[in-house]
């Protein structure tokens, strides 16, 4: 990319395609604000965007962060008289289903007229990848209605979505649907379903349609092993492993990183040390992702040391390379040492909500109130991050630990945690330590009311009952 850069700024005239090649580059390498930045630049010299750019720059804002420009882009669109475009529309639904706001994205295919295959597409694959299965389900039938035939990109990004026990019946409908088509010796398509099974929990499907398989590819292998991981099936997936060495298919770095999720406990730190010492004898397979996840196998491995000396070693650190650190320290009591790595941390980016719900986690186990309640400040009005229903409960955590029950209450009422089960769980669970009966039936009604069929609510407050009855 710096050698485009160095061209680009070399040539002596710039016109209007020289500039989409520019962009479409820097976009190609998920370079939003790079991109961005330089469509700003380039309205400064006087060149006026065409379809081509605007295709670009929905491309490069399809993410939650860059909503706000995608909106801007969309404006442009419109006031370039472009919006009635069929590709431009179909860029725009992609972009805002990217971008997480379903509702524009829908709106817009309302208003396109003539809908083709592409713009059915891009509306699957907006409320697939929000996670709303159901309706992406509703939109793929709607589809076949219409007379449009879904091809391989359609189950694609149909079955992205499908996350969870509650989506197996549908995947084995659309599975079943498959068989006897074009489609169903697809290599995509049988490693979609392979990956779609594992997410669903149905981890004897994906292996029954593993071995029905005659062409397998590093991809499907991957997907196997994915499947394996989300069921924490460590030996299977170790075995796995073995077989596909065995047969010669050279594992590459998503293979890795599989592997390390599936080891990341106590039992298997020989493997992941092994697995390392693979990943160091071939250089080209590293990156950030890789460095992350040996971070977070060391630590839920128990070795901090090691987790460390992964990352010190590494050449670059994005926020997930702090956090997985930080939060190995906190996670086995090493506070001073978390908070340390926290102060590095802001030395180099900008802590954000998962930074800070490690370090409010670390602060309550630990019992440090100020520090708790500075790092909460700090974080609202300094960073300007909107606290989370799970911070709150950092919160109210930290101050039942110290017997300050007054003050968590105040913490509820204060905050959306008024309308948490959880909060009012944990505040229950604080009175029995502290031996409140009245304030423990308040916090069991509220949260009762929240969550009527929790049993475990009617165990805690009748041994708050019990205790005072023993007193």
């Amino acid at each position: 990319l710096d050698d485009v850069f160095m061209v680009f700024d070399k040539m002596l005239e710039q016109d209007l395609v020289s500039w989409n090649a520019f962009l479409a580059m820097i976009s190609r390498h998920d370079k939003a604000q790079e991109s961005l930045s330089s469509f700003q630049k380039m309205l400064s010299e006087g060149i006026l965007p065409d379809k081509i750019s605007y295709v670009t720059l929905c491309d490069a804002c399809g993410s939650r962060a860059l909503l706000r420009e995608g909106i801007r882009i969309h404006a442009l669109i419109v006031s370039s008289k472009l919006e009635m475009d069929i590709q431009l529309k179909n860029s725009l639904i992609n972009m805002y289903g990217k971008c997480g706001n379903l509702k524009l994205s829908k709106r817009i295919f309302e208003d396109t007229i003539e809908q083709d295959e592409f713009t059915w597409n891009a509306i699957i694959a907006s409320y697939a990848q929000a996670g709303e299965g159901l309706n992406a389900i509703h939109f793929f039938h709607q589809m076949q209605e219409k007379g449009h035939i879904p091809e391989r990109f359609t189950y694609v990004n149909l079955l992205s979505g499908f996350t969870g026990s509650q989506y197996s019946m549908q995947g084995k409908r659309i599975h079943a649907s498959l068989v006897g088509s074009h489609l169903e010796a697809d290599v995509i398509i049988i490693n979609i379903l392979i990956n779609m099974y594992g997410k669903c929990n149905k981890p004897e499907d994906a292996q029954m349609l593993f071995d029905e398989t005659l062409k397998l590819d590093i991809v499907t292998w991957n997907g196997m092993l994915a499947s394996y991981s989300h069921r924490e099936n460590e030996l299977e997936a170790l075995q796995l492993l073995r077989q596909m060495l065995l047969m010669g298919i050279a594992p590459d770095r998503v293979t890795f990183v599989s592997l390390l999720s599936i080891c990341a406990n106590q039992t298997f730190l020989i493997e992941g040390k092994q697995m390392h010492a693979r990943i160091l004898a071939n250089g080209s397979w590293w990156d950030i992702n890789l460095g992350n996840a040996l971070i977070s196998m060391y630590a839920k491995c128990g070795s901090v040391k090691d987790a460390l000396v992964v990352f010190e070693n590494m050449h670059n650190h994005d926020i997930v390379s702090w956090n997985a650190i930080i939060t190995a320290y906190a996670f086995w009591g090493l506070v001073q040492e978390a908070l340390k790595l926290y102060n590095r941390l802001k030395r180099d980016l900008m802590p954000n909500k998962v930074t800070y719900l490690v370090i409010l986690s670390a602060c309550s186990h630990a019992g440090l109130l100020e520090e708790g309640f500075c790092y909460f400040s700090v974080m609202t009005e300094h960073h300007e991050i909107k606290p989370t229903e799970e911070h709150y409960n950092c919160v109210i955590d930290l101050l039942g630990r110290l017997g300050l029950l007054d003050e968590a209450e105040s913490v509820i009422n204060l905050s959306p945690s008024l309308y948490s089960a959880l909060a009012w769980t944990t505040l229950l669970g604080f009175c029995r330590i502290h031996c409140d009966e009245a304030r423990g039936e308040h916090a069991a009604v509220n949260a009762l009311h929240l969550e009527p069929e929790n049993s475990s609510l009617y165990i805690l407050l009748s041994n708050i009952y019990a205790s005072s009855t023993i007193e």
